[in-house]
């Protein structure tokens, strides 16, 4: 494991399923989505082995995996994680807690969804400049702070600021 993602291997020997299985449950069915590390592998967060194990019980009770994947979407709209909980709920959060905080929560969580709301949410109610200024410069500064206490290792670290990156082009390309 590296902060806080597991190789493709890994999850392989903790859910007892083939590397071969686990890449075409993500292919056919998304079951999960890997990130990429900055190296390019599979990156799997430990909700990511969750479902995995979740959904291996189901298809050993005989349930087809197509049908255990539709299910746990249609279920995860029922769950009270911070991952479901969706854009009002992620709003109060960015309102009582500064939109910079709480970024840096679901990146240090490595919870795309969470960091995607966030940002849609602040992005919403600023103009791009100020997008940069009171939160992507902040959050970078943030990155480097704790990257140089040694609170943030590489991996982590260039998976935050590539999210960053990715963001701020996609909302410059979008708006041109």
């Amino acid at each position: 494991m590296i902060d806080g993602l597991y190789t493709i291997k890994e999850v392989s020997l903790l859910t007892g399923l083939s590397t071969q299985l686990i890449r075409k449950w993500e292919k056919r069915y998304e079951a999960v989505s890997p990130l990429r590390m900055p190296n390019g592998y599979r990156g799997y967060t430990a909700q990511d082995i969750e479902i995995i194990r979740w959904l291996k019980s189901r298809v050993e009770e005989g349930r087809p995996i197509g049908m255990a994947v539709a299910e746990r979407k249609r279920n995860m709209g029922d769950s009270d994680s911070k991952e479901s909980r969706g854009f009002s709920a992620v709003k109060a959060e960015v309102d009582a807690g500064g939109p910079v905080d709480i970024l840096m929560h679901y990146l240090d969580k490595v919870d795309l969804r969470g960091a995607d709301q966030v940002y849609r949410q602040v992005r919403a109610l600023h103009s791009m400049e100020q997008l940069v200024s009171q939160v992507i410069k902040p959050a970078l500064l943030e990155l480097g702070e704790k990257f140089e206490r040694g609170e943030l290792y590489d991996c982590k670290a260039c998976f935050c600021s590539q999210y960053i990156r990715e963001v701020v082009m996609t909302s410059r390309i979008g708006r041109e």
